[in-house]
C-alpha cells in the first residue's frame, strides 16, 4: 500500500466530509488507501433543500509504516455518525440560538425600550442586552430574580426570599432599591415575590400567599397595600394579565391556585371559573383581544373574563406551560420538557418552533422587535427571528436557503501554522455570524458575529487550544446559512 502524505489525508478526509454532507448518492466516496469504506444512510430530514438522506461515514486506514504515525493513527477510523447528526441539527438547522450562557435558570424577562433585562436565580441574576441580543452585560442584584417588570421609566426585580428592588433608567440601572416594607409586624411583605407588573401607576406583586399593591412614582414606590388572602394561603401567585379595567392574576399550588380576578386596580380579587370541578393550577396568563388564556396542564381560553373555559391544546405536547407570550395575533408557549409551541388562530391549533433549541424546559418568553427570546433551564437566554416562525402558515420544517458552496471557503492548517482561514461572501450588506462547532454540535468558537458590507472578507481560527478531530464551520447570512468541514490534525 502506499504511503499517505498527512496532507493529502487531511485533503482527502475533509473533501468526503463535504461531499457526505451536499451530495445525495455515496458512489464517489473513496479514499485511495483506506482498507475499509462503509457508507451508512440515514432518512432523517435536514434544512438542505430537496434532500432526505444523510450519508454516515465510517473510512478505516491500515497502519502506516512512517514517521507521520501520529497523524495517520488519528486517520486510522474517522467516524461521522450521530455527532454529526447532532452538529446539523444544532449548526446547520439551528433556527435558534444561543446569546447568553448565564449560569442558573431565566426566570424572567422586561423589556424596555431597546433594551432587553433577564432575570436569573442565580450567577449574574440580572443581564442586559441593548443589541437584540448579540451581548449582555451584567447590571448587578442583590439576589436571585424570580420576576421582571419595566415601566415609567423604571425596572422592578422581585428576589425569591428577599423583596422587591427598583433601578431607574436615570442611573443606567447600575443600582437597585430594597422596597420591601412590613405590613404588621407578624406579615413580611414580599416574601417569595415571583410575578410583578406595572398597570399605569400601580405595581402589583404576586407572592407566595398573597398580592401586594404599590403606587409607582418616578423613582420609588409607595402606599403598599395587601390583598384579601389568608396569611395561611400555600399558593403562589405566579402571573398576571389585564383586559380593559380587569386585571388577572394567576395562581397554583392548593388550596387558592386558579384564576383570580380584580376590577379596583388591585385591591380586592375574587375567583372565576375553573374547567375542572376543584382548584388547578395556573401558572401562565396572556390576553389576545378580548380572549383571555391559561397556562396549566395545556392551554385554556376563555372569552367571558374567566367565567367558562375550554380547553385549546391541539398539538401542544403533554408537558405544563410555564410562560405565555403574546406578538400581535401570536401566541408562544414555553413549556416544561417540550420546547417552544406557537398559535396563530388562538390556541385552536399549535405547532412547535423549537428547531435548533437543545433544552426543552423554557421557564420564560419576551418579545423584543423583531425577535422572540427564551428563557430556559441550565442553559442561558435563546433567541429567534420572529419572521422565521410567523409566515401566515404555521409551519417549522426545514426551511433554510443554503448559501451558494462557493460564498464560504475553508483553509486547512498548514506548515506548522495553526491558523485556520476562513473566506466568504455576502450577497448584501447586513450581519454575518461565523461559529464553529464539533461534531456533537457544541459551539467551539464564534469568529464574526457583527455587520459586514457586502463583498468578500475574511477570517481566522487559531486551533492551537483545538483538539484533533474534524469540526464544521458554518455561515449565516441573514436567515440563510452554509456549512463546511475542516479536519484539525496533531
Amino acid at each position: 500500500m502506499a504511503r499517505l502524505p498527512a496532507e493529502t489525508a487531511a485533503q482527502k478526509v475533509s473533501g468526503c466530509l463535504r461531499r457526505c454532507l451536499w451530495y445525495r448518492t455515496p458512489d464517489h466516496l473513496k479514499i485511495k488507501g483506506a482498507s475499509r469504506l462503509s457508507v451508512n444512510t440515514s432518512r432523517e430530514n435536514t434544512c438542505i433543500p430537496k434532500m432526505r438522506i444523510l450519508y454516515f461515514l465510517t473510512v478505516d486506514f491500515k497502519r502506516p509504516q512512517t514517521e507521520a504515525g501520529a497523524v495517520n493513527n488519528f486517520l486510522r477510523q474517522v467516524t461521522i455518525g450521530l455527532g454529526m447528526l447532532a452538529l446539523l441539527s444544532q449548526a446547520v438547522n439551528a433556527l435558534w440560538l444561543q446569546t447568553s450562557k448565564t449560569n442558573g435558570d431565566i426566570t424572567s424577562f422586561a423589556v424596555s425600550g431597546g433594551a432587553v433585562f433577564a432575570g436569573s436565580d442565580s450567577g449574574d441574576s440580572i443581564i442586559r442586552s441593548t443589541n437584540n441580543g448579540t451581548s449582555w452585560t451584567a447590571v448587578g442584584f442583590p439576589n436571585g430574580v424570580n420576576a421582571l417588570a419595566a415601566g415609567n421609566g423604571n425596572i422592578f426585580g422581585g428576589a425569591w426570599g428577599s423583596g422587591v428592588y427598583l433601578s431607574t433608567i436615570a442611573n443606567f440601572f447600575s443600582s437597585w432599591v430594597d422596597y420591601t416594607v412590613t405590613l404588621t409586624p407578624d406579615q413580611p411583605c414580599f416574601d417569595y415575590v415571583k410575578s410583578l407588573a406595572v398597570i399605569g401607576d400601580n405595581i402589583v406583586v404576586g407572592s407566595w400567599g398573597n398580592i401586594y399593591k404599590g403606587r409607582v412614582s418616578a423613582d420609588s414606590v409607595t402606599n403598599w397595600t395587601s390583598a384579601n388572602f389568608s396569611n395561611t394561603s400555600n399558593s403562589i401567585f405566579s402571573s398576571f394579565a389585564v383586559i380593559g379595567g380587569n386585571i388577572f392574576a394567576g395562581a397554583f399550588i392548593s388550596p387558592d391556585s386558579g384564576v383570580y380576578l380584580s376590577t379596583d386596580t388591585g385591591t380586592t380579587w375574587t375567583e372565576v371559573g375553573s374547567p375542572y370541578d376543584n382548584s388547578w393550577d395556573v401558572r401562565a396568563l396572556a390576553v389576545i383581544g378580548g380572549n383571555l388564556f391559561a397556562g396549566s396542564l395545556g392551554v385554556f381560553l376563555s372569552a367571558d373574563t374567566g367565567t367558562s373555559w375550554k380547553a385549546v391544546d391541539s398539538g401542544l405536547a403533554n408537558d405544563t406551560i410555564n410562560c405565555l407570550v403574546v406578538s400581535g395575533g401570536n401566541l408562544f408557549a414555553g413549556t416544561n420538557g417540550g420546547g417552544v409551541f406557537l398559535s396563530t388562530n388562538n390556541g385552536a391549533r399549535w405547532t412547535a418552533v423549537d428547531s435548533g433549541l437543545t433544552v426543552s424546559n423554557v421557564n420564560s418568553l419576551a418579545v423584543s422587535g423583531n425577535n422572540l427570546f427564551a428563557g430556559t433551564q441550565g442553559a442561558g437566554v435563546w433567541c429567534r427571528p420572529l419572521s422565521e416562525m410567523i409566515s401566515g402558515v404555521i409551519n417549522d420544517e426545514p426551511h433554510r436557503v443554503m448559501l451558494n458552496q462557493e460564498n464560504l471557503m475553508v483553509y486547512s492548517p498548514r506548515h506548522g501554522n495553526p491558523d485556520v482561514t476562513i473566506e466568504f461572501s455576502l450577497s448584501r450588506a447586513g450581519r454575518a455570524r461565523v461559529t464553529v462547532y464539533n461534531l456533537y454540535g457544541h459551539e467551539m468558537a464564534s469568529l464574526v458575529n457583527k455587520s459586514l458590507s457586502q463583498g468578500r472578507h475574511s477570517t481566522t481560527w487559531d486551533t492551537r487550544n483545538a483538539a484533533a478531530g474534524c469540526y464544521t464551520v458554518r455561515l449565516q447570512e441573514g436567515s440563510n446559512a452554509c456549512v463546511k468541514s475542516v479536519p484539525i490534525f496533531r
